[in-house]
């Protein structure tokens, strides 16, 4: 989940700096995860946010949940955390990524 969020930001800073060195592109703040294009932020908790996103092959919109890894530890709640993640492992649905 840690990784995520470091190639979120990585991502974020790679593009800013994409972004300085060619003004002209047509990707201007655009924030890109694999192949998920970042769109507005549908929600924020007490330790991440939720943005709608986009695959940019196949345009399906999907919701993408970002943590916070500081406030994880801030807050003590790894172990909320990792039950999240064991009870997202058990869900069997077509439209829940299977983790």
């Amino acid at each position: 989940m840690s990784s995520v969020i470091d190639k979120y930001k990585r991502k974020k800073k790679e593009n800013q700096a994409a972004n300085n060195a060619n003004s002209s592109s047509t990707d201007v703040g655009v924030i890109r995860i694999g192949h998920y294009i970042l769109n507005e932020t549908l929600g924020t908790g007490s330790f991440g946010k939720v943005k709608k996103a986009y695959h940019q092959l196949t345009r399906h919109t999907v919701a993408i949940k970002i943590v916070n890894r500081t406030k994880i530890k801030q807050l003590d709640v790894v172990g909320k955390i990792r039950r999240e993640i064991q009870n997202l492992r058990l869900f069997r649905h077509p439209h829940i990524i299977k983790l």
